[in-house]
């Protein structure tokens, strides 16, 4: 539901240049922070949720062990990070 919408004001943001966040988000039941983040994007595809960046500070030793762990395995970061019980 929410795609369609945020197509809709995609399609239409030049010609919506005179309505409000406001109007649109009573219009189409969205919160009008929504509405305005949306006009902001360049696309109309989701964005990430996922943080930008990785909250863990590694010592050099460390670094290139994972490093070294990649380019041997040939795994993305997340599967070596994954912890199997």
């Amino acid at each position: 539901m929410h795609a369609r919408r945020r197509r809709f004001v995609w399609k239409y943001r030049p010609s919506l240049r005179s309505v409000s966040n406001r109007e649109l988000a009573e219009a189409y039941h969205l919160n009008r922070h929504t509405v305005a983040k949306w006009r902001r994007r360049e696309g109309t595809e989701d964005a990430s949720h996922r943080p930008q960046r990785l909250h863990a500070i590694l010592i050099p030793i460390q670094e290139a062990v994972v490093v070294e762990l990649r380019k041997t395995l040939l795994l993305p970061l997340d599967d070596l990070l994954a912890v199997n019980p």
